[in-house]
């Protein structure tokens, strides 16, 4: 390492221990972080929405599934209304990831 007196103060010093600088402004929710090899460390958001909305289609079947399978008439609208709530949720979702792809066409069928 430089010793602090030869060190450039505009550019931030290397933390020997990972791979950032010290004092390096970072994004406060970064939309992907890469790791030393290359290959992408964190989730971006589009990969978070997109399994948010697999899981979330999920929900939806297993609900519409209960829906068919009770006979009880309150259950049955219960869970057929959750399984409506949770399509409204989709379709907004997948609006959203329509936008990031727009924005970021890289995240693009991912």
């Amino acid at each position: 390492m430089i010793p602090p007196a030869r060190r450039d103060p505009g550019k931030p010093r290397r933390d020997p221990n990972s791979n950032f600088h010290v004092g390096a402004v970072q994004e406060k929710f970064p939309t992907r972080t890469h790791c030393p090899t290359g290959g992408e460390r964190a989730m971006t958001v589009a990969s978070q929405i997109k399994q948010t909305l697999a899981g979330l289609k999920s929900a939806q079947a297993s609900l519409e599934q209960f829906a068919l399978q009770t006979q009880d008439k309150a259950a049955k609208k219960a869970f057929t209304d959750a399984a409506n709530q949770t399509q409204s949720i989709i379709q907004s979702l997948q609006s959203r990831v329509s936008q990031i792809e727009q924005q970021e066409p890289e995240y693009k069928g991912f």
